[in-house]
């Protein structure tokens, strides 16, 4: 039960996964606005797009106002504009403007006027009569432009819904009645809408500002302007659906390309779930279930052709320019207000927009939001917590930071290239599903790490060096808990004859002698990558070569033994001249197969060694006595260090409980550090001992002695001096091979 719950890679990206699915599901409005943001970037991405032939903009700009004179222009103006784009072969022209008021005084005004004028003047009647008779048939710029929609029958006028009653105060509930029936022929014909059906998400408003019932009636039809930017203000999806008077009404865009198309009124169908589909004739125009189009922007400001309207009115544009093109009229003027955010520009013309989704559905270059989005999405969170969870432990952390990194930059490549063919999937969702996994992943790495190297630090910080313990933490599997069996090289030190001269010290100082000794022998053995693995009184049990492996570790031993020895040398000046007893300390080491690990109880353990090889090395140790030496190694130590260190063959031995004999070496230096003199007497020793072999006694008395002669102090010639003239007396049996059978442990 308690693996159950103790936490995994694996776990830990699951549940990361699972909790991005229902953050998925909940959708936050700041992530919803940051993808959003990121499809702009998107956009820009991808870059410019080159839009089809048959789209252009006659724009209301600073040049056409300050060559008509005034704003909003006079609409005799726009009655030439339309008699001149029809002359032009213009199939439709669709204003993205709302002309709700007349352009100039009435007729009756006018008559009203002139009456008073020829009153004051005098002016006989009959004159008067004619001449407001001749008034009475000049037809006013409102009458000339409608004449001029009804003559091109291309026209397309735009309105405005408003959803408060507040904007409409100065209009009667009679006229606000009667300005939605005005508008009701421009409805959603036939919308097929299930009984179930809710449809309470669409766009609803209580009134309309359209243009005057007298330029609607001449106009082909008309479509709304209402817009709804999301949160940071940019426009992306445009409302294909919006509500007034108990009717549904269409965009201009969409009105406007029924025309050109010569397709009847678009119309929907909703099902219980939302908006199925927006149809223009035979065509299906993708939308979301609200009714919203995704727009698939073409680049910044000025993408479609801009003709300037006064250019358009003097004749100053071809005629293939626009000739068989569907036409939008709008304000582009930086003073002129209609200017929206886009995803490449900060403001860019409103009727631009109208122009974008019009060439996107002409060309079928959409922007789609598939009907998997959300599914697809899930399914990734998912995918990257495995992937990430079965990979990153595996791996080593750069490894791990690079595999990562490549993921979430494939995935963001991907979703750029699927972007680029017009399919619009999640970047963020699985984006952070990438880096929030594998920081939790590295994060409880870290912590993991952390443990260990606490753990590490404690149990082996007072018996290992600092980069041995540096290496662990780097590599714990280097540590082996429990056990397992290494070549590796054991060291056993001991004080000579400790009994007899602690017995004359009291045990405080004793204490404070053997702490004084442990610390230096200790800092020598952890310098050279040791193991401290116990003391004994004032024994030292180490071994070299675990729980980091090196394969010099019996060189090591060895140079940290003879640097042992050095620093004895100057410590027991300094005890003599403080009165302390002088210290020798004898060392075995031996090289071998052995067992190292953790062992213990549950309750305590002990990072230690076991096995023959172990205890030959102790063995060792103690043979010191019997050749008055201080540093002995086996032969099998000596294999590894024969090239770094400098031995004397000391004999062969046949230890307690062991038929084999061993051959036994005393290590003098490092390789090249040996004194002419002692070198000589090494050599000499060396002769000696052939001649000991060969049962030559009296001849290597002779040469043990002029080893003495050299080195005064040499134990082991002091050693066989007496075993030769024993020889003498006695000879060994007729089967001897030379080896000294050891009678004690």
């Amino acid at each position: 039960m308690r693996r159950l719950f103790e936490p995994s890679p694996l776990k830990i990206g699951l549940i990361v996964g699972i909790i991005m699915c229902f953050v998925v599901i909940w959708n936050p409005p700041l992530v919803n606005m940051l993808e959003s943001q990121l499809t702009d970037v998107r956009f820009k991405i991808r870059g410019y797009i080159e839009p089809g032939p048959e789209v252009a903009i006659v724009a209301i700009d600073e040049k056409s106002v300050d060559a008509l004179g005034q704003w909003p222009l006079p609409r005799e103006a726009m009655a030439k504009l339309v008699n001149k784009l029809a002359e032009l072969g213009v199939i439709t022209i669709a204003f993205d403007v709302v002309f709700a008021e007349s352009g100039t005084s009435s007729r009756k005004d006018a008559l009203n006027m002139v009456s008073d004028s020829a009153a004051k003047l005098g002016i006989d009647k009959n004159i008067l009569n004619t001449l407001l008779s001749e008034i009475e048939h000049i037809a006013t710029p409102d009458e000339q432009f409608a004449e001029a929609l009804q003559n091109s029958e291309a026209g397309i006028m735009g309105f405005f819904f408003h959803d408060n009653l507040d904007n409409l105060k100065h209009l009667s509930l009679e006229k606000i009645q009667s300005d939605l029936l005005e508008i009701a022929p421009t409805r959603y014909p036939n919308p097929e809408i299930a009984p179930n059906a809710d449809l309470n998400f669409l766009m609803e408003f209580k009134g309309v500002e359209s243009s005057l019932p007298l330029l609607m009636e001449n106009a082909i039809s008309g479509g709304f302007l209402n817009i709804e930017p999301d949160a940071d203000g940019t426009l992306r999806r445009f409302p294909l659906i919006a509500k007034a008077g108990g009717n549904y009404y269409a965009p201009l865009f969409l009105q406007a390309l029924a025309h050109f198309l010569e397709e009847p009124s678009p119309d929907f169908e909703a099902s219980a779930y939302g908006i199925k589909s927006v149809r223009l004739g035979d065509l299906d125009i993708p939308v979301d279930l609200k009714a919203k189009f995704l727009i698939n922007y073409y680049g910044p400001g000025r993408t479609f052709p801009h003709y300037s309207l006064i250019d358009v009115i003097e004749d100053r544009i071809p005629q293939e320019l626009l000739d068989s093109r569907i036409v939008f009229i709008g304000a582009t003027g930086k003073g002129l207000t209609d200017l929206r955010p886009t995803p490449f520009d900060g403001l860019s013309p409103g009727v631009e927009i109208h122009t974008t989704i019009v060439d996107n559905i002409l060309h079928s270059r959409y922007l789609i939001e598939p009907v998997w989005y959300h599914s697809f999405t899930l399914v990734l969170l998912i995918l990257f917590s495995l992937l990430l969870s079965l990979v990153l432990p595996r791996v080593n952390n750069l490894v791990g930071v690079l595999f990562a990194l490549t993921l979430l930059l494939g995935y963001i490549y991907a979703n750029q290239y699927i972007f680029n063919q017009g399919i619009l999937t999640n970047v963020i969702y699985p984006s952070l599903q990438i880096v929030l996994v594998f920081s939790a992943i590295k994060a409880h790495d870290y912590f993991k790490q952390s443990s260990k190297t606490r753990f590490i630090q404690s149990a082996f910080g007072q018996y290992l060096s600092p980069e041995i313990i540096k290496k662990l933490i780097q590599d714990p599997d280097n540590l082996r808990l429990g056990g397992s069996e290494e070549r590796l090289t054991a060291f056993f030190s001991d004080v000579a004859s400790f009994s007899s001269f602690s017995e004359k010290m009291t045990p405080s100082e004793l204490v404070d002698l053997l702490n004084e000794y442990l610390t230096a022998m200790s800092e020598i053995i952890i310098k050279y990558d040791g193991t401290i693995d116990k003391y004994e009184g004032d024994a030292i049990i180490a071994f070299f070569g675990a729980p980091v492996q090196t394969p010099e570790h019996a060189t090591k031993a060895c140079l940290a033994s003879l640097e042992m020895q050095e620093k004895l040398v100057q410590m027991r000046i300094d005890w003599e001249a403080r009165g302390k007893p002088e210290v020798q300390v004898r060392i075995g080491i031996n090289t071998g197969q052995m067992v190292v690990g953790n062992m213990g109880s549950k309750m305590r353990m002990d990072y230690t060694i076991m096995g023959d090889s172990v205890n030959l090395a102790s063995r060792l140790e103690g043979v010191n006595k019997i050749y008055g030496t201080q540093l002995m190694i086996s032969q099998f130590t000596h294999e590894d260090v024969a090239e770094n260190v400098e031995t004397r063959e000391l004999d062969q031995i046949r230890v307690v409980g062991k038929n084999e004999p061993i051959t036994i070496y005393e290590v003098l230096a490092p390789k090249g550090k040996l004194s002419p003199e002692r070198t000589e007497g090494m050599n000499l020793f060396a002769e000696g001992l052939k001649l000991y072999r060969q049962q030559k006694f009296e001849e290597a008395v002779v040469l043990f002695k002029k080893v003495l002669e050299i080195l005064p102090a040499d134990g082991p010639a002091k050693a066989y001096i007496p075993r030769c003239e024993a020889y003498q007396k006695e000879p060994p049996p007729k089967d001897w091979d030379g080896v000294y059978q050891m009678t004690s442990k």
